[in-house]
């Protein structure tokens, strides 16, 4: 099975994809936001564990010779030094692994196993995939497979080395396999999330954290006019380097860019703005709802809430287009009018029972 491979190659897409129905136990030492940070990763399939300025060889594909060296860092550790040695000094061999040590973390495991590696030159292809595990039914390591012919050596590392080659009262040295299989700790893990309900505890965040400005009520009615004209801080040119506008030049985006649209801002926690609001539609124009103080415990379903009530899209005023509207307080409606704009504040009257929240 053709396969390329850097430092390390995870295939938690693979992984997540199968069957949820795994029969073994997870082990509970392996954190949420691990399983998380996999699945992150997954999309990307690999991850460097070397700084090394060269790129690792490729492993070549088993039709071509490629063969595996199914190792465990359970294993002694000049066992796994002299696997590591062999995959470095041949391209056409790759280490599997089956996944992480019992309470290892991604994060771990990458730092481990890129001190493993270390300065080797060039370093050795490593992926960590137990579906290859089950796959070639390896209990046991090391076990050097070649996929193409079939030939299965169990204890063996470098199949050119006499001592470890197979033969007749031959009884090679064999460890069990450290690594719980990946594979069915993703399936288990994944089981037990509770998808819908992370869902809805990200959207209550968003609007909790989200910013959002809050504004004074209009305490009187007025109209004020003003230029949005701003001044250049440096030079522009064009993709030509021709001078467009000079520093300190003054640009008013309406002598260019008339507004058509009517905007109004309001509250949209306030009853009498949102029943002002719907009461300023005009059939010829289109108008631009923008808030503050919006609902964040209601969320979501409170933001629908008051599309559905302005019969429109609405958004929230960001501070900076806050500044360049001139906008003080709520509600405001605001319309161009040739290269001006005109604010317009009204004073809404309101229950004496009221609170503004």
């Amino acid at each position: 099975m053709p396969m390329k491979c850097t430092p390390v190659m995870l295939l938690a897409a693979l992984l997540v994809a199968t069957s949820a129905s795994a029969q073994s136990t997870p082990d509970r030492s392996m954190a949420d936001e691990d399983l998380h940070a996999i699945v992150r990763n997954a999309g990307e399939l690999r991850t460097p564990l070397t700084a090394a300025p060269q790129p690792p060889h490729q492993a070549a594909s088993s039709s071509s010779g490629g063969r595996f060296l199914f190792v465990s860092r359970g294993m002694p550790h000049a066992e796994l030094v002299a696997a590591l040695d062999a995959a470095a000094a041949d391209q056409h061999l790759t280490l599997v692994l089956r996944g992480l040590l019992p309470g290892e973390s991604m994060n771990d495991a990458m730092r481990a196993l890129a001190g493993l590696i270390g300065r080797r030159d060039p370093p050795p292809a490593i992926v960590i995939d137990p579906t290859l595990y089950r796959r070639h039914q390896v209990t046991v390591v090391p076990t050097l497979l070649d996929p193409a012919s079939g030939s299965r050596r169990e204890g063996a590392i470098n199949a050119d080395d006499p001592a470890r080659a197979d033969g007749p009262g031959f009884a090679a040295t064999t460890w069990s396999i450290a690594e719980p299989d990946l594979a069915e700790l993703l399936q288990a893990r994944a089981a037990k999330l509770d998808v819908p309900a992370r869902a809805r505890a990200a959207m209550a965040r968003f609007w909790r954290q989200v910013p959002a400005l809050t504004l004074p009520p209009a305490t009187t009615s007025r109209t004020r006019r003003f230029t949005p004209a701003v001044r250049t801080s440096s030079e522009l040119r064009d993709d030509q380097g021709r001078l467009l506008l000079r520093a300190g030049a003054v640009l008013n985006p309406l002598a260019t860019l008339p507004l058509t649209a009517r905007i109004l801002v309001l509250d949209a926690r306030d009853p009498a703005e949102i029943a002002w609001a719907k009461a300023q539609r005009a059939t010829n124009r289109a108008t631009i709802h923008l808030v503050v103080n919006p609902d964040r415990e209601g969320g979501w379903a409170a933001w629908q809430q008051l599309q559905d009530a302005l019969e429109s899209p609405v958004f929230l005023l960001e501070a900076q287009l806050q500044r360049r509207l001139g906008v003080q307080v709520t509600p405001s409606l605001i319309e161009a009018q040739g290269t001006e704009l005109v604010v317009t504040e009204t004073a809404l009257a309101r229950q004496l029972t009221e609170i503004r929240r």
